[in-house]
């Protein structure tokens, strides 16, 4: 991912009260770090609490489950290609 993690500036829905940051950008990715397989939810700054809009939160769980069953097919030791990622984060 070359975009930058955390803050975008925006507010896509509007601000939902005065605690709202706005958007925020993630990464997930799944790595084997000493034989455990971990998936990784990266948000590039402190975060209090999240909202979504329904399709938003599919769409994470969709992403959160897909790299973990890539990095639990790994550690199983199933032949790749595999998605970016496979690594903990520097």
């Amino acid at each position: 991912m070359t975009e930058k993690l955390g803050d975008t500036g925006r507010y896509p829905r509007g601000k939902l009260n005065d605690d709202d940051e706005g958007e925020i950008r993630i990464r997930i990715v799944g790595f084997i770090q000493d034989g455990k397989p971990t998936v990784l939810l990266e948000f590039g700054k402190e975060v209090k609490w999240l909202a979504f809009a329904p399709e938003h939160a599919k769409d994470l769980a969709t992403a959160l489950t897909a790299a973990a069953s890539v990095v639990q097919a790994q550690s199983e030791g199933a032949e790749g290609p595999w998605p970016e990622g496979g690594k903990p984060p520097n």
